[in-house]
């Protein structure tokens, strides 16, 4: 049984969701900033977005180059993964994609990239608690086992991994020795986790890398007065934003 859940403060986004073309243009740029901020290769990484409440599912084309990425190259999929429209192939991770739409109606942009800085701090085993805000606002990163890209058996784990209730409710997910996925309101929101997690990751490696990590956050920390307004904080231009 799948339980409907609800991201907090669920707002139209006016930079993302006014209608398909911007959302398009608003996807490609953000696979663009990721190339080039190096938290994903030319060829590597994925993204879709969608508009409030629609099964027409817009994610990258497979290969792709992403520095050369326009909205044209884009293809439209619905929930089972059939091809509404373009010419390329859709990216391998599709199926993970829509496992996340499927069991999470209030998503509306999964993205997913390889962030080196995530995935050193992950295999290492240093992704400890150490930025205050930013476990304040990804809550519980789930960390899913290793399955080949494109499987069944990795959309299964992503899928499951992003279920959850109220304040529970997962916005990251890491694939052991893969990547990171995010799931947001907007693309926006999806993009923001996924450079949260990465600064999350960069403050470990450094400390790391400059003696080690003596300074760690308690539960007792995670749980003074405000918390519940940073995890409520919104991304984007939602109404409400912070």
């Amino acid at each position: 049984m799948i339980t409907t859940v609800y991201m907090i403060g669920n707002t139209f986004c006016k930079l993302c969701q006014t209608d398909e073309e911007q959302l398009k243009r608003e996807l490609v740029r953000t696979v663009r900033a990721f190339y080039y901020k190096g938290l994903v290769t030319n060829a590597g990484g994925n993204q879709s977005a969608r508009l409030p409440g629609s099964n027409k599912i817009w994610i990258t084309p497979s290969g792709y180059p992403r520095m050369s990425l326009t909205e044209e190259d884009l293809i439209a999929v619905d929930l089972n993964g059939n091809v509404i429209v373009g010419d390329l192939k859709p990216s391998i991770e599709t199926f993970a994609h829509l496992e996340v739409y499927k069991r999470r109606p209030d998503v509306n942009a999964v993205i997913h990239a390889h962030v080196p800085y995530v995935m050193g701090a992950t295999i290492s085993g240093y992704l400890e608690v150490t930025h205050g805000e930013a476990a304040a606002i990804l809550g519980e990163v789930k960390i899913v086992p290793y399955a080949h890209p494109g499987t069944k058996e990795l959309a299964k784990y992503i899928g499951e991994a992003f279920q959850g209730e109220g304040m529970k409710v997962p916005r990251v997910v890491i694939t052991q020795n893969h990547g990171a996925f995010s799931a947001g309101a907007c693309i926006h929101e999806a993009r923001a986790f996924i450079e949260i997690l990465d600064e999350w990751a960069r403050f470990n490696i450094a400390a790391k890398a400059l003696g080690g990590i003596k300074h760690k956050l308690t539960l007792i920390d995670l749980r003074k007065p405000g918390a519940g307004y940073i995890r409520a904080v919104k991304f984007g231009g939602r109404t409400g934003f912070k």
